[in-house]
């Protein structure tokens, strides 16, 4: 949806000074609010709605910015007072709505629906958007017995059956919703929302066929839209096709898509062409699992180049300067410039004064594989790991961890940091480890995982009598010197899909993954990934994966124990 626009309709009213001086405020407003300086555009569409406090338009976009502003209470007022000046129209509620649609007020949003549909009772968009306010604030029983309520007055609307399939795979799980999809697509065959819903859907169910299918009508609806393409992408990828998956991922980059970069370094862009002679600088991109997984194909582009300067999170500077003998790391700095996001390396670039790398070419490190790994074969095996931790931060966990006996060490981890929506579903609760820690008695548990985890741990201890060792002088989200040393340290690392497991397979401790379906970086291997010989995939099964999952990985690490 586009922003409101930001236009005064009674500057007519205005004296003819007045309304040259609102027209100047507010073209200030529009051109900080293009270059994402939203403080500073405040300053003048405030200034611009007092002088004409009724104007609907400046309601709008004064709520708008405060909204950005993470003002919420106050762009809730505002837009409180705009209903009340210009009253409960439909018109009026459907512009409010659908502004707090885009400013992610979810429970303004449901307010305004609910009378837009007093108002307008047999316009079923008007249902939708409740029932989709109702899901974003995870209130997935609610939205799911309003839609039962709603669907039968309206059933063959495709975008009610689409939300209730969101809504089920919330609650339930992507299986789930597969049959509201389908009747979604079977009302609405070449919508692209509904087509990519039901390709994801597959692809999280570990359908993949099917998800390539419907990813596929889903481009052929909205070739354009990079998001089908990216479906395309780990869908192939999952199911060991690289040469293809590794083409659409290429649609990463589309500066149309929401979270794309532009670099600043000016260079030209690495075309896959011979190496030899020349200086490669490798763009990150994406989060920090991404980053580790793709530097697999460092330890190459540094025998293929001249020289290799790589760009990284702060936080991975001196890890890779250590795994990666020769190489220049530098952190990224992000900026904003007319709504674009522009990223930098200052070290790597000669910025503020220092020395710049060579360089003739840069590649972003997400697509280096589309030039190296073609197939599976292609891919790297460390089983002893490729990044380096610091020896006397090893040495000091070693001596940490010995203190507390000779038992094995399993290193353990359970979440992520994104746990909103269905993302929950991903991992397993604390709880459900319990019949893990009975399977261990003679085994110390090391927490890997980062985050504010005091609370499970304490549960844990007292329902369970187990304790996870944990140190509170260090930092496993901000320190990851200290990560990859205690990710070494320990014997093994078990945990699903996120950041931890990403270092202690890249530091060569055995790694066991849990899943609820096979994930894309397994590429078609159905028990480890091929890049990590040591590591193993638990999966499964999608519908109902811990109370399967973890009484096996308890007899599993029972006889990895020899117990």
């Amino acid at each position: 949806m586009a922003r409101p626009a930001v236009a005064a309709q009674k500057t007519e009213k205005l004296t003819y000074g007045k309304a040259r001086k609102l027209k100047q405020l507010l073209t200030k407003g529009q051109k900080f609010l293009k270059e994402g300086n939203d403080a500073e555009a405040a300053k003048y569409i405030v200034e611009a709605w007092n002088m004409n406090p009724e104007d609907f338009d400046l309601l709008v976009a004064t709520a708008d910015v405060m909204a950005r502003l993470g003002v919420r209470a106050k762009a809730l007022e505002v837009l409180e007072r705009a209903l009340a000046i210009h009253g409960p129209k439909p018109d009026v509620i459907s512009v409010l709505g659908n502004l707090s649609i885009e400013l992610e007020m979810h429970e303004v949003m449901e307010k305004l629906f609910r009378i837009y549909v007093d108002l307008r009772p047999n316009d079923p968009m008007g249902y939708n958007n409740i029932a989709s306010a109702l899901e974003k604030q995870d209130k997935y029983d609610d939205a799911i017995v309003f839609l039962k309520d709603v669907i039968p007055l309206f059933p063959e609307n495709p975008a009610l059956w689409n939300t209730l399939g969101s809504c089920v795979a919330a609650r339930d799980g992507y299986k789930d919703a597969i049959p509201f999809y389908s009747e979604a697509y079977r009302l609405a065959p070449k919508s692209y929302n509904i087509l990519n819903n039901i390709s994801i859907a597959f692809e999280q169910s570990g359908e993949y066929e099917e998800a390539l299918r419907f990813g596929r009508e889903a481009v052929a609806v909205s070739p354009d839209i990079a998001h089908a393409h990216m479906g395309l992408a780990t869908s192939h990828l999952a199911l060991g096709q690289l040469a293809e998956g590794w083409r659409e991922y290429e649609w990463r980059q589309d500066p149309r898509r929401k979270g794309s970069l532009f670099y600043t370094h000016g260079l030209p862009r690495w075309d896959g062409g011979p190496l030899d002679g020349k200086y490669l600088m490798v763009c990150p991109e994406q989060g920090l699992g991404d980053e580790i997984l793709f530097a697999l194909s460092y330890p190459q582009l540094i025998k293929e180049t001249a020289g290799l300067a790589i760009g990284c999170d702060r936080r991975l500077v001196g890890l890779f300067e250590r795994s990666f003998p020769g190489c220049r790391a530098g952190a990224y700095v992000d900026g904003f410039h007319d709504a674009y996001r522009y990223r930098s390396m200052p070290t790597l670039q000669g910025l503020n004064g220092g020395e710049k790398v060579p360089a003739d070419l840069y590649i972003e490190c997400g697509s280096v594989p589309l030039y190296r790994w073609h197939t599976v074969a292609d891919l790297p095996d460390y089983p002893d790991g490729f990044l380096v931790p610091d020896p006397a931060l090893l040495n000091k966990w070693r001596q940490r961890l010995a203190s507390l006996g000779d038992r094995p060490k399993i290193g353990i981890y359970w979440r992520s940091g994104l746990q909103a929506g269905i993302r929950k579903k991903q991992y397993a609760p604390i709880e459900a480890w319990e019949p893990v820690f009975k399977a261990a008695p003679n085994a110390d548990f090391i927490n890997l995982q980062y985050g504010d985890t005091a609370a499970e741990r304490a549960l844990v201890k007292e329902k369970l009598g187990v304790t996870i060792h944990h140190w509170d002088d260090t930092d496993l989200k901000g320190d990851l010197e200290a990560v990859s040393a205690l990710s070494k340290a320990v014997d093994l690392a078990i945990g699903p899909a996120s950041a931890p497991g990403m270092f202690s397979f890249a530091v060569g401790t055995p790694t066991w993954w849990l899943l609820p379906v096979r994930p894309w970086w397994c590429f078609g291997n159905p028990d480890r990934p091929p890049f990590f010989s040591k590591g193993r995939l638990l999966v499964g099964p999608v519908d109902d994966p811990w109370a399967t999952l973890m009484p096996r990985l308890a007899a599993e690490l029972a006889t990895y124990l020899g117990n």
